[in-house]
């Protein structure tokens, strides 16, 4: 998963984890990558350069820790470390802030045109069915209460939807639900310009830097 673009999210999840790890048992972490990626862009090389994590308040020893969340039914035992109800992800909060702006700040200077489509307000438009009937979707009337009337760019991140001579039942609903979502935004803010966020170009830091540097407020939609 080093060098791929999608399932970034757990991704992370399993290198935060693996770093928590490291840092209780008072070793380095690093990634070495394959030959196969390294001319690819990898949001973890923007990220830094993966210094210890200075954690010294800790819920629970490492090796207990390591062990409780490979045996955890939540995390698919190990592998969604982010669903393990014995690590307390949110102790990472700090660290996490810092880095990603780190790495907002290295993508921008990479990709200078991206500072021009910036929104003041981005929605991370997540369409994986097979979560829909865990998480499901956010109501579209429900942004009507988050976003600030008086925005003026919105922007609609999401995953670009694969070209192809027919259509996957899959790919017709997140184009359905994309594109009806963008019709009720342009229906209630009249006066913002709103822009779908989806280029097969945008590498993972790329849509993470639009997250990250929202300039007025970043909204899951589930």
């Amino acid at each position: 998963w080093y060098c791929e673009n999608n399932r970034i999210g757990n991704a992370l999840s399993q290198y935060y984890f693996n770093r928590v790890l490291a840092a209780h048992a008072g070793i380095n972490y690093e990634i070495i990558k394959s030959a196969s990626c390294q001319k690819s862009e990898s949001i973890f090389d923007l990220l830094g350069d993966a210094q210890p994590l200075n954690i010294t308040n800790t819920s629970s020893p490492w090796r207990d820790l390591c062990s409780s969340c490979m045996e955890d039914k939540y995390s698919d035992n190990g592998k969604f470390p982010h669903e393990c109800h014995h690590w307390k992800m949110n102790e990472l909060v700090p660290f996490l802030k810092q880095e990603f702006a780190v790495l907002a700040n290295k993508t921008l200077q990479r990709h200078v045109e991206l500072e021009h489509e910036i929104d003041d307000v981005a929605i991370h438009l997540r369409i994986a069915l097979s979560d829909f009937e865990r998480m499901g979707l956010l109501s579209f009337r429900h942004y009507l209460d988050l976003i600030p009337s008086n925005a003026l760019r919105i922007g609609i991140v999401t995953a670009p939807v694969a070209v192809r001579r027919t259509p996957s039942d899959r790919d017709t609903i997140k184009i359905e639900i994309t594109n009806r979502l963008h019709i009720f935004l342009r229906q209630h803010f009249p006066n913002a310009t709103i822009s779908l966020r989806n280029s097969v170009n945008d590498t993972a830091s790329m849509v993470y830097t639009r997250l990250i540097q929202a300039r007025r407020m970043t909204v899951c939609s589930g």
